[in-house]
């Protein structure tokens, strides 16, 4: 798990939320799994996320998987 200090409310903590509640199988954002704010202060909050690979671990091997890879990315609906 990865937790991640957000100020409690800010831009990027409230479109993550939005797109981790979207229920599509062409979404391919970062699932936030819980969200808490700091007990000692309020303008902080945290974000839990699974830990993810970096984008070329494990390395590509084909052709194919560099093209399915950047359709995920591009993929627009």
């Amino acid at each position: 798990m990865y937790i991640k200090e957000v100020h409690t409310g800010d831009l990027e903590s409230r479109i993550a939320l939005t797109l981790s509640a979207i229920d599509d199988p062409t979404n391919h954002s970062v699932p936030i799994l819980d969200t808490f704010e700091d007990s000692v202060d309020k303008s902080i909050s945290y974000m839990v996320m699974p830990f993810l690979r970096l984008v070329d671990n494990p390395p590509f091997h084909t052709v194919e998987e560099v093209l399915d890879f950047v359709d995920q990315i591009l993929e627009v609906r």
